[in-house]
């Protein structure tokens, strides 16, 4: 009997799973951007250590959260990161490898809402020296036609700081655009959202439709 989620129970996300050889239901790998490489693939244990790296940095403390961590960020809380979104039905998760192989981040979506047909997206390019070199784009877009694709959403939301300047220029450069909220939420000061629809990704790249499953 596999460990963690049941996918199976969950219509929406069932034929995107599989056993993995530590008997955990995983994500099936994605690379669904034309002529993107395969740098999207499940979590594995090794990774949470880099997590745990990643952030003691203050930098991307703030970029992440708006503000230094009151606590030193360790694997109890990288571990329990990882339980909540590979348990979680409405959640998908993926770690990120650059060309090399190595693990420079993770991109997820969460509060996936099948009514709605909407969801979240997080990033986090924890590699420092990974940053600026293209693979957040990457990632994201290719997290995209997942959505959109394969998931059938209709909307993909986030939120971000308004002095993470590089991160916005990045989802500008996906698509996204500006909203004043969701959810009866709206943004406070430090915050922008933004939000891509189905039509727009179509509008900015007709191939997705050619691509959509049956």
């Amino acid at each position: 009997m596999a460990g963690g989620l049941q996918p199976t129970a969950y219509p929406g996300l069932a034929q995107h799973w599989r056993v993995g050889e530590d008997g955990r239901w995983q994500l099936t790998p994605v690379s669904l951007a034309p002529g993107s490489p395969d740098l999207k693939r499940p979590l594995r244990d090794g990774d949470l250590d880099r997590r745990v790296e990643w952030l003691q940095d203050v930098e991307t403390q703030v970029l992440s959260t708006g503000r230094p961590l009151a606590k030193q960020y360790a694997s109890p809380e990288a571990y329990q990161w990882r339980i909540n979104l590979e348990t979680d039905p409405s959640a998908v998760v993926f770690a990120i490898d650059d060309r090399t192989g190595r693990h420079i981040g993770d991109v997820d979506l969460h509060r996936i809402d099948w009514r709605e047909k909407s969801a979240r997206l997080t990033i986090l390019i924890g590699e420092r020296s990974a940053r600026g070199a293209g693979y957040g784009t990457d990632a994201i877009e290719t997290l995209l036609y997942y959505a959109f694709r394969e998931l059938g959403l209709e909307e993909v939301r986030l939120r971000v700081f308004n002095f993470n300047k590089r991160a916005i220029r990045c989802y500008e450069k996906c698509g996204f655009v500006v909203t004043g909220g969701w959810d009866g939420m709206t943004p406070d000061s430090t915050e922008v959202f933004m939000a891509i629809s189905r039509e727009r990704m179509l509008a900015l790249h007709p191939d997705v439709e050619t691509l959509r499953a049956a």
